[in-house]
Order: C-alpha cells, then sequence, then structure tokens
C-alpha cells in the first residue's frame, strides 16, 4: 500500500535529533532524488503518536516505552517500521547509555520490520530477522573534504575527542610525556585538542585548545579542519570495549 512518491518520516529524539538534523539537508535532497518525500520528528518530550501519512517510520536510537509503543501502533496502520542504531548501546551496562538500553533496544528491534546497523559487527549484537548494514551518513561535503589532497603541517598533531572523553585524558597525558622526550631539541610541535581538556605545555610540545563544536554544528568543525591542517590525529579506542569494536569503520 505505498504512495507515489514514497514518503519516509524519520524520527529521533534530543541529542541524536541533532546528529540527524546534521545530515539533513544532503540526506533529504538525496532522497528526493530518488522520488522519495522525506520529513522529521523529534519526538523529545512527545507523549501522543504524531499522525502521520508517510509509507515508512524509521525511528533513530530510539530507546524507551513511549517510542515502542509508537513503533507498535504505526504497525497497526500498515506502516513499514525501520529501526536504524549505529553505536552498540544495547551492550549489557553499558556505560554510553541508560541502564535499561539493553532491553529497550531488543524490544525495539524486535518490533521493528527492518533493523539497520552501521556495522555488521554491531549487527551481530541484536535481534531481528531482517538486517541492513549502512556504514555512513556523512554529507557530500564531508565526503568531498575527505578525499580532497592537501598540504600537512608536520607539526601539527590533532586529538578530536570532545568533552564526552575525558577518560581518555590520561592515556593523552602520558603520550604528551613520551613524545616530549623523544622530540629532538630543534623539534616542537602544536597538539591541538577540542573541548578543554586542560593538557599542559611541555618543552617541545604548545597546546592549542579550540572550542568544542556540537554535533548539529559538525560542518563548521570540517571547515576548521581544512585550516589546521593535520600531520597526524589521534583517537586511541579501546581494544577490550566492544563498544568501539562496533564502531563505524569510518
Amino acid at each position: 500500500n505505498l504512495t507515489n512518491p514514497l514518503r519516509i518520516v524519520f524520527l529521533s529524539k534530543g541529542h541524536d535529533a541533532s546528529l540527524l538534523r546534521w545530515n539533513w539537508t544532503y540526506l533529504e535532497a538525496s532522497l528526493k532524488d530518488e522520488g522519495v518525500e522525506a520529513s522529521s520528528i523529534n519526538l523529545l518530550g512527545v507523549k501522543e503518536k504524531p499522525n502521520t501519512d508517510s509509507d515508512i517510520m524509521l525511528f533513530f536510537r530510539c530507546t524507551d516505552p513511549i517510542t515502542l509503543s509508537f513503533m507498535k501502533q504505526y504497525k497497526t496502520e500498515g506502516k513499514f517500521i525501520l529501526y536504524l542504531i549505529d553505536d552498540y548501546i544495547n551492550q549489557p551496562k553499558c556505560k554510553y547509555s541508560h541502564p535499561t538500553a539493553e532491553k529497550t533496544v531488543h524490544e525495539h528491534c524486535n518490533e521493528a520490520d527492518c533493523v539497520v546497523t552501521s556495522t555488521e559487527r554491531l549487527s551481530s549484537k541484536i535481534p531481528g530477522k531482517n538486517h541492513i548494514t549502512r556504514y555512513s551518513a556523512l554529507d557530500k561535503e564531508t565526503i568531498n573534504f575527505l578525499k580532497t589532497d592537501y598540504k600537512t603541517n608536520s607539526s601539527n598533531i590533532g586529538w578530536l575527542a570532545g568533552i564526552n572523553r575525558k577518560e581518555m585524558d590520561g592515556f593523552i597525558v602520558r603520550f604528551l610525556r613520551e613524545l616530549n622526550n623523544r622530540l629532538l631539541g630543534n623539534e616542537h610541535v602544536k597538539f591541538i585538542c577540542f573541548g578543554h581538556h586542560n593538557f599542559k605545555n611541555t618543552e617541545r610540545i604548545s597546546i592549542v585548545e579550540k572550542e568544542y563544536i556540537k554535533p548539529e554544528n559538525w560542518k563548521d568543525l570540517y571547515s576548521l579542519y581544512k585550516t589546521l591542517n593535520f600531520a597526524v590525529v589521534i583517537n586511541p579506542l579501546d581494544e577490550a570495549d566492544e563498544f568501539m569494536h562496533c564502531k563505524s569503520a569510518i
């Protein structure tokens, strides 16, 4: 019972809604080229199921009983339900999500007609008979930047973790100490970070603090990257944490 043109609506909440808005201009235009009309709904604070005549409902990282009830109601109306998850937030006792996320994510996956994940490994961690792996939702501006060759400054090192990665600061302190000891007397580097981590200057390393840019403004972040000319970017992942292994390869 699909309409022509096909209509799809994206449902998300709070911070996740800002991540969706980051890609929205490109995503909406791309779908329109395929004959699909797209719209989005931020469910933050919404208690009653929004009425819509869309054919497909895509729930983005929704993990609470209210969104699950919306999903069930839309199914009774004959709508096709997609559930998109791009982080292993249903990991048991996951420190990046609320305590009941494991249960509620599984419930959303079981209720959905199809689950969309960002990696094959993540797909193996969640239930549901029908899975699709979609690696990235990057916009054209970002992709073009990543494909562009540009001159690097060999003295610039980037630490891209933002204000939510303070637990990695200890590693960076040790890294800076070791790097300072290995540099020769005439060598000097800039260590550029975002979100005011309060690292200390050393004899041969200058700390450059940049303002943290929120996810909904990440296009501005890529524009900033062009001016910084990193030679090296550091972003250590905890190899013992399955959450990290399930992150998008990009």
